[in-house]
């Protein structure tokens, strides 16, 4: 072991029990006695000569802890760099927090009740959130058994996450992920392959609250992991989460969020954690319950009484005699956060984009011609257009299915156009602070409008989830949103003037404020549906071409897939792909398998379609509901069979 227990080893630190599993020679963790400060404390220590160092010279984990204010995270109280016995040791002490594992509290005291669990639950994504802002990685382990639960004075439940070891943005990079017992089922699919993303920390947050609302995991076909390869592993569980169905005891619309959340395929899945924190603070905001405030404070923090070495931003180097009595140890006291200019910045990147523009697009005629007639011509002819004073949509607005295209089909209109294009996500307009987004939201058209005027070329601004940026004020528990939705209105009167043209779009038409969607703001508005028979064909044919294949049957193919969306059929073509690439590595021969009809056939089987007959009907009835209430709209999109 690299501290011996029961003995002090650096100013009353002592090492009382070890408490982490022993599997990494070079990390060690243990409950320890601190005597100065007369608390128990958790001390984490590295032996630097084995540990993996970054381009600084630095603990990833302990840099990491260093840069986290959420109070979700412990925060350090010393953090040194020693030697004892000539190995050089760098170490960290949190605070010994009195609490229980989620799988322990859940066994004890029974499943969370929805208002606790979704505010709770809520925290858990500020602190992951933080990880991927910090490193541009994830947490990567997420399971019931490093989140923790404590209670403070006022009985509250509060989370806690201590273990950072595998989180950062280089963290087991293409290293498949231990088949480590009932843990392993919390871990994306795609961890046991070394890949891993935001959209991974997603699968395993969803897999959590399933825990915590449901006490038990989502899928009773769970198979015992004893003795498996990780490759036999991985087959078996991406086969139980394509063909079983999880349980998911939670009504309405974020039903379906959840169960996006749990695709195989990481395309599926929300984009990223601020995405899914979206999804839940709506909920939390629409049934009026307790909003999680998040609580920021100086990581670099001690007992002022402590005199002590204390820790210090940038660690002494190895070897360093230690300081003598009399020398000024003390530190400057702690700052308190700050907002940085930055903060107010949206986090978006204005780009000339180049490709086919339309031809890439499988369908969508009729939205295609509108486009070219009420759009392109304009801004391709300005000068002409102002003479007979027509002027472009000032705002365009695709809604429908989920995996429809929508997003797609606003970057080939940029390129089609000419124009510059930005995408941007609710998470791009994500901040901690009162009124940040707002002034977010301030910045992003005033960004767009000075590059265009640069430019002297429009910007296409296209806002994926424009009912998450603009929720309808009226049915928000709280007026919390007020501010930004007023921000969105005042930006979006008449932005085309100033080159800046707003294509936005969601799932959920019902849910954005009404006077967004007033001439002026949105003046076009198109229903982008389900493809029909011809369109799957060609979208099939579109995806398969790309690759080896043999003769296919597309018309076959498309009747088999009534009712899918076009991610869908993308999503089908990439798993059979992946089985003949797998078929061709197993014969050793080299040449390529092609895609065969019959494997084709065998996937559509293996996946139903992600829009279920009951969303479908409900997508028609909005549908209808919504051209009856805007005459001047056409639905449009793909054709329906």
């Amino acid at each position: 072991m690299l501290l011996d227990l029961n003995k002090d080893f650096y100013c009353g630190l002592t090492p009382v029990s070890r408490i982490d599993s022993g599997t990494v020679p070079f990390r060690e963790v243990y409950k320890g006695r601190d005597s100065v400060a007369d608390a128990d404390v958790m001390i984490i220590v590295y032996d630097r000569d084995m540990a993996a160092l970054d381009n600084d010279g630095e603990i990833a984990e302990f840099k990491l802890r260093n840069s986290l204010h959420c109070d979700v995270f412990p925060k350090p109280v010393q953090h040194r760099k020693i030697t004892r016995d000539d190995r050089p040791l760098e170490f960290m002490t949190l605070p010994w927090l009195d609490c229980k594992s989620l799988r322990e509290h859940v066994e004890a005291e029974g499943v969370l009740r929805w208002d606790i669990a979704m505010p709770l639950f809520h925290r858990v994504l500020h602190g992951v959130h933080e990880i991927a802002t910090v490193t541009g990685g994830g947490h990567y382990d997420l399971n019931p058994d490093n989140i923790y639960i404590r209670r403070d004075g006022d009985e509250m439940l509060h989370p806690v996450i201590c273990s950072l070891f595998k989180a950062g943005a280089e963290a087991d990079a293409g290293v498949a992920a231990p088949v480590d017992g009932e843990n392993a089922f919390y871990r994306a699919p795609e961890n046991f392959e070394g890949a891993y993303s935001g959209r991974s920390d997603v699968f395993s947050l969803a897999m959590l609250l399933l825990y915590m609302l449901q006490g038990s995991y989502p899928f009773k076909e769970r198979f015992d992991s004893a003795g498996l390869t990780v490759v036999d592993f991985e087959a078996k569980y991406v086969d139980m989460l394509s063909t079983k169905t999880p349980r998911i005891d939670i009504l309405g619309a974020f039903k379906g969020v959840i169960s996006r959340c749990l695709s195989v395929a990481p395309a599926m899945r929300p984009e990223s954690v601020a995405e899914f924190a979206s999804h839940v603070g709506a909920v939390i905001e629409r049934e009026g319950m307790k909003p999680y405030t998040p609580i920021e404070y100086s990581s670099q923090c001690g007992n002022e009484d402590d005199d002590r070495p204390p820790m210090e931003p940038e660690p002494e180097p190895v070897g360093k005699p230690e300081r003598r009595n009399g020398e000024d140890d003390r530190r400057p006291e702690p700052r308190a956060p700050h907002r940085r200019d930055d903060d107010r910045k949206a986090n978006i990147e204005i780009v000339r984009v180049d490709g086919n523009g339309f031809k890439d697009v499988a369908g969508m005629e009729e939205l295609k011609t509108k486009f070219n007639r009420n759009f392109i011509s304009i801004v391709r002819n300005p000068e002409l257009a102002k003479k007979f004073l027509i002027a472009p949509p000032n705002g365009i607005l695709l809604w429908g299915p989920p995996g429809n295209g929508k997003t797609f089909i606003s970057r080939k209109l940029a390129e089609e156009s000419g124009l510059l294009y930005t995408l941007v996500n609710p998470s791009d307009l994500g901040s901690i602070y009162v009124h940040g987004t707002q002034g977010m939201i301030g910045d992003l058209f005033a960004r767009c409008e000075k590059m265009a005027a640069k430019e002297k070329t429009g910007v296409l601004l296209c806002l994926e989830e424009f009912d998450t940026l603009v929720p309808n004020r009226a049915s928000q528990g709280t007026n919390n949103r007020s501010d930004e939705v007023a921000e969105f209105l005042t930006r979006l009167n008449n932005c085309a003037e100033k080159g800046v043209y707003v294509i936005a779009t969601t799932n959920r038409i019902d849910a954005i404020d009404p006077a967004i969607m007033r001439k002026g703001r949105m003046d076009e508005v198109y229903y982008v549906g389900l493809p029909d028979a011809r369109v799957r064909s060609e979208l099939f044919q579109l995806e398969v071409d790309k690759r080896p294949h043999d003769s296919i049957d597309y018309g076959r193919l498309a009747e088999m897939t009534e009712g899918y969306t076009s991610g869908d059929i993308s999503f089908l073509v990439k798993e059979a792909a992946r089985k003949s690439f797998e078929a061709t590595l197993a014969q050793h021969s080299g040449e390529p398998l092609g895609i065969a009809q019959s494997l084709l056939e065998e996937t559509i089987k293996e996946h139903p379609s992600s829009v279920t007959s009951t969303e479908r009907h409900n997508y028609e009835k909005l549908r209808d509901s919504y051209g009856h209430n805007r005459q001047a709209t056409v639905p449009v999109g793909f054709r329906k069979g």
